[in-house]
């Protein structure tokens, strides 16, 4: 019997198609993003979809509980299944802190940069005006700081650590209180012998190197320097020491102006100016033909002796034998005028 060619002829003929719809994909997570990469909105076949979790998060995608990636796609395939996500994405967990707090006008501060800070990492600040690697702006609190950070939470919060939420101020320059005017006394009628101050000075921001001057009495005391790391140095004037309160002299007073504010030490005038010695030898009355010996202009201390001889070719009326008169320099009354007051005559 002869046989026929027949088809196998399957129950279900295969549907031919342009394309082929995946359905619905993945909703994005809280607050996260979906982008359709190649068609808009449509569920069809190679359509490629980005999503992003929120700033600051990303995908845990090895389901350690730690962030892995800021993307993932997914594709529609043939077989109308989206891949490699096909129901949900997986979680998202916080990776880094993305809105940092207002920074305050008056604290003159900066971000040392404006990328996002890793959790468990610092956010950095620092004073503004930086010359190069050099700061030229300082806590006001802390001289010696001019960076500050704050923490990154797990929970994508700054915290701050240093300042405990107080954020710091920075300047370039601080100013002490006036300091106490120069000491002066009405027997100075030499400048070279009045008080003084001496003023080691610097002008910010940069360089820091030192200037430096010398005052005496005519210069008011609200004309001094007295910004950060002024040193004044005061010097009562000639024959002239400060008096502590121990009866102690001492030839100097130092004042140093802190960064706090504050003189080191804190003095709103000076201690007492006290005599150490005279002046000057006081000067012949006229007609006595006296001539003053050894004497070179400097200060004499008390028990110092001045000389006193006649002139060339003249004796003293009272014994021709006598060569000089010797005047001893003693503290004077309530040691306020020093005078020569003991007389000494030297024999031939």
């Amino acid at each position: 019997m002869a046989g026929e060619g027949i088809y196998a002829i399957p129950t279900q003929w295969p549907n031919c198609t342009e394309t082929v719809w995946c359905g619905p994909p993945p909703e994005p997570t809280v607050n996260g993003s979906r982008i359709w990469l190649n068609q808009e909105y449509e569920e069809t076949y190679n359509t490629t979809i980005e999503y992003r979790c929120v700033n600051g998060s990303e995908f845990d995608v090895d389901l350690d509980k730690k962030g892995d990636t800021i993307f993932l796609r997914t594709r529609c395939q043939w077989n109308k299944m989206w891949f490699p996500y096909k129901n949900t994405l997986p979680e998202c967990k916080i990776t880094d802190c993305v809105k940092p707090f207002i920074i305050p006008g008056d604290s003159f501060l900066k971000e040392k940069t404006s990328a996002w800070t890793r959790v468990g990492m610092m956010k950095e600040y620092e004073c503004q005006n930086k010359q190069g690697t050099k700061h030229t702006m300082y806590f006001e609190k802390d001289r010696s700081k001019s960076e500050f950070s704050m923490l990154c939470k797990e929970d994508g919060h700054y915290d701050f650590v240093n300042e405990r939420g107080n954020w710091p101020t920075c300047l370039v320059d601080i100013e002490c209180p006036l300091p106490p005017p120069i000491p002066t006394d009405e027997e100075y009628v030499l400048k070279k012998d009045d008080g003084y101050v001496h003023i080691k000075y610097f002008k910010y921001p940069l360089p820091p190197s030192a200037l430096e001057k010398n005052l005496t009495s005519e210069h008011n005391h609200t004309t001094f320097d007295r910004n950060y790391d002024v040193t004044l140095t005061y010097g009562c004037g000639a024959a002239r020491e400060f008096k502590s309160d121990d009866g102690s002299f001492h030839p100097i007073q130092k004042m140093h102006c802190q960064w706090n504010r504050q003189w080191n030490p804190t003095l709103t005038e000076l201690p007492e100016c006290d005599w150490v010695g005279c002046l000057r030898p006081p000067a012949p009355p006229e007609g006595t033909n006296l001539i003053l010996l050894d004497w070179e202009g400097e200060v004499m201390p008390f028990g110092g002796i001045a000389r006193y001889a006649c002139r060339r070719g003249m004796f003293f009326e009272d014994d021709p034998e006598i060569l000089e008169v010797n005047y001893e320099c003693k503290d004077g009354a309530g040691g306020s005028r020093n005078v020569c007051t003991v007389k000494y005559p030297i024999g031939g």
